[in-house]
C-alpha cells in the first residue's frame, strides 16, 4: 500500500530523471548549494535538510556541511519533488530535501534542476 507522500506516487516527476544517478558533486556557492548528478544538476537556493536514520541536518546545524558532502557517490533511489512542498532525492540510507514553501523561499525560486542536455528544465 502506498501513501500520498511515497515517492512511488510522483514516477512521472521529471526529477526521475535522476534515479540511479550518483551524486557527483556538490558546489557550495554563496546563498545557494549546486548538486551535481553527472551532467543533470538542481540548484537548491533553499538549503536542503538531511535526514541520516532518526537526525535531521540544517545548514545551521554543526557537521552540516559534512553530512551534506558524505551523500557524494550515493545513487538516487527516488527523486520527486511534492508540490507546494518539496523536492526529495532519496538515497540508501538517507533524505535530501528542498523546502517549496513559501515562508522557507529567500527569492522568487526555490530550487532548479536541468537535465544537462538543455532539454528539461523545471523550476519550483
Amino acid at each position: 500500500m502506498t501513501t500520498e507522500m511515497d515517492p512511488a506516487n510522483f514516477r512521472d516527476d521529471p526529477l526521475s530523471y535522476l534515479e540511479n544517478r550518483e551524486l557527483s558533486g556538490i558546489t557550495f556557492v554563496r546563498d545557494y548549494v549546486q548538486l551535481h548528478f553527472d551532467s543533470a544538476f538542481i540548484n537548491a537556493f533553499v538549503w536542503p535538510t538531511i535526514t541520516t536514520g532518526d537526525k535531521a541536518f540544517k545548514k545551521q546545524t554543526p557537521g552540516y556541511r559534512d553530512v551534506l558532502c558524505d551523500q557524494i557517490g550515493q545513487h538516487v533511489v527516488a527523486a520527486v519533488a511534492m508540490p507546494d512542498t518539496s523536492i526529495s532525492v532519496h538515497f540508501q540510507a538517507s533524505v535530501l530535501e528542498i523546502s517549496l514553501r513559501d515562508k522557507d523561499r529567500i527569492g522568487p525560486e526555490s530550487a532548479t534542476f536541468q537535465d544537462g542536455s538543455g532539454k528539461l528544465w523545471s523550476v519550483w
